[in-house]
């Protein structure tokens, strides 16, 4: 549990300057892509909206400790992927 705060913290802690270079919007949208799967259908195995989906991947929002969780899961990567 440590390591997914650390994790989290370090991308909530991100100015709007850092959020435009890291590398979590475009991991999401590739890893998305790569399991076959469009916003609507990861929303689908995460419990998540759609519209998150998108707005993580945009990089407007930042998603909570739980919902990094669930996207980890539905991706079946790791927290820290």
């Amino acid at each position: 549990a440590c390591r997914y705060r650390q994790v989290l913290n370090c991308y909530l802690d991100m100015s709007d300057d850092q959020v435009a270079t890291n590398p979590f919007p475009a991991r999401l949208r590739e890893t998305r892509n790569l399991r076959g799967l469009d916003q609507v259908e990861l929303g689908e195995l995460a419990s998540i909206p759609a519209t998150s989906i998108s707005h993580f991947e945009s990089g407007k929002r930042k998603p909570s400790l739980d919902n990094l969780r669930k996207l980890a899961d539905a991706l079946q990567v790791s927290i820290d992927y």
